[in-house]
Order: C-alpha cells, then sequence, then structure tokens
C-alpha cells in the first residue's frame, strides 16, 4: 500500500501543510493545516485547521505579516484583556452569591 505524502510549504514564518486524501480511506478528504512555532504568537494560533488552500495559505501569509510588524503582540494583548475582564466577571459574581 502506497503511503500519501503531506507537503508543506513555508510562507514567512508560518508554514502551511496539505495532507492529501488518502485512497483506501474515501471519507478522508485532504486537509489543510497552519502552524507557526514563535512563541510570540499565541497558543490557539499556533496550529490550525482550514477548509481550503486559499484559506491556509491566506491565514499563513497575513500571521506572518502581523508578526514581521510586531502586531501580533497587540493581538495577544487584545485577547488578554478580554480574558482578563471575563475572569473579573466572574470572580466578582462568586463573591456575590
Amino acid at each position: 500500500m502506497k503511503k500519501t505524502k503531506e507537503k508543506r510549504e513555508k510562507h514567512g514564518q508560518v508554514s502551511v501543510t496539505t495532507v492529501p486524501s488518502d485512497p483506501a480511506n474515501p471519507q478522508r478528504k485532504t486537509s489543510y493545516k497552519t502552524e507557526c512555532q514563535k512563541s510570540i504568537v499565541p497558543a490557539h494560533l499556533k496550529r490550525l485547521e482550514h477548509g481550503s488552500y486559499e484559506d491556509a495559505v491566506h491565514f499563513a501569509t497575513d500571521l506572518s505579516l502581523k508578526i514581521k510588524s510586531g502586531k501580533i503582540k497587540e493581538i495577544a494583548d487584545e485577547e488578554n484583556f478580554e480574558l482578563k475582564k471575563i475572569a473579573e466577571k466572574n470572580h466578582i459574581q462568586n463573591f456575590l452569591s
């Protein structure tokens, strides 16, 4: 049985991996994943699956551009701010009950 080979290409700091469908398993579709190993990238953005190759490449180039320009830190700070607001709200609700 021939093993399907995945294809990986770099788009700046982010790599896009294409895993082709398996002829032996017709229910498995081709999958497209992005991966970034940079420590400044938030954990939920480091590895993602995408519905199409175009979506994966668009996300990879956009993320790579944000890393180069330093805007990725702003994204992480905004997310941390939102999480802090939610945690504070939960803390207040727990204190009142």
